[in-house]
């Protein structure tokens, strides 16, 4: 799981151009119980954070094996810290809180939701875990423990099971997601659970591809808040063009006026985040097999206005 996370996570911090270290403890069991998926999902939103922040210098992911005051068991620490602007200290109480950034002005200049953080502590309180960090002018640390159920590799007997939910159909999703971590998420579940995955940063480039090819998937994924166009503006023009795909969508917010919204803009199905292994499978068991016709409705349609000129909010 290590080697995995150490593979994956420096790939995204040296395509920012910083130096990436890798720190385990080496008193770390070799064989533990931990759900990996959801640590990755921690893993890739506390790291997208130290990147967008960190202009100059380094990222370094650190993984410990700790003690907790008044708990039996050991826990994985597993800590982010980089060498960015830091977090100001009149701003520090909002971090960890949902669609909370340190000022209007780091949405608008980082992008982002402020969800990631939040994210992070959920996770790791349905762990039993916990989240903490520090920060100074020259960069921060964040961090979250969870407990470790060491293994004994010689005594284990396995029982094979049949797992509890697979793809039935193999399938091609369109993703639309300005956020890399996200996309990186998906891409490491597509592999696994045996689906094809083509992933956009925007809507507009999603129609552009469409409009290029041939093959259509079988159905489009979205994030609803994104920058340059929305979830909904995304979903809504490919309704004006009357592409014939299914188009769901996954989000953190759950107000329920979204997918009154979502619903009212074309969009047939709302997940909420995070997306999890099994809510995966059943989107791709439950559109999956739901097929546009292979020629493409968009093929020699000028769609260079949508891509373009941001829609009318």
């Amino acid at each position: 799981m290590l080697q995995n996370w150490n593979t994956m996570v420096g790939t995204l911090v040296q395509s920012k151009d910083l130096a990436f270290h890798f720190e385990v403890d080496p008193r770390l069991p070799l064989q533990a119980c931990l759900d990996d998926l959801r640590l990755q999902q921690m893993l890739l939103n506390l790291v997208s954070n130290a990147c967008k922040f960190t202009k100059v210098g380094f990222v370094l992911v650190r993984c410990q094996l700790v003690s907790i005051q008044g708990k039996c068991e050991s826990h994985l620490r597993v800590e982010v810290q980089d060498s960015g602007c830091g977090v100001p200290l009149e701003h520090q109480p909002l971090l960890f809180k949902a669609f909370s950034q340190a000022d209007a002005s780091v949405g608008r200049k980082y992008g982002g939701t402020g969800l990631g953080l939040s994210i992070v502590k959920s996770l790791a309180a349905l762990m039993d875990g916990e989240t903490g960090f520090s920060s100074t002018d020259r960069g921060s640390c964040f961090w979250f423990t969870v407990p470790l159920t060491q293994v004994d590799a010689g005594g284990l007997q396995v029982e094979l099971k049949e797992p509890k939910s697979v793809v039935r159909h193999r399938c091609t999703v369109l993703v639309v997601d300005d956020t890399e971590m996200n996309i990186l998420l998906l891409e490491h579940m597509s592999r696994r659970i045996g689906v094809n995955l083509i992933a956009f940063r925007t809507g507009g480039e999603a129609i552009s591809h469409l409009s290029s090819t041939f093959e259509m998937p079988h159905f489009i994924l979205t994030d609803i808040w994104m920058p340059q166009m929305t979830g909904f503006e995304f979903a809504s023009a490919l309704q004006e063009m009357q592409v014939a795909i299914p188009v769901v969508a996954y989000t953190a917010d759950g107000d329920p006026e979204t997918e009154l919204k979502a619903t009212a803009n074309g969009i047939r199905k709302v997940y909420q985040k995070p997306l999890t292994r099994d809510r995966f499978i059943d989107m791709c068991n439950t559109f999956g097999e739901i097929k546009g016709d292979a020629l493409n409705p968009l093929k020699g349609r000028a769609v260079e206005s949508l891509v373009d000129i941001p829609l009318e909010k």
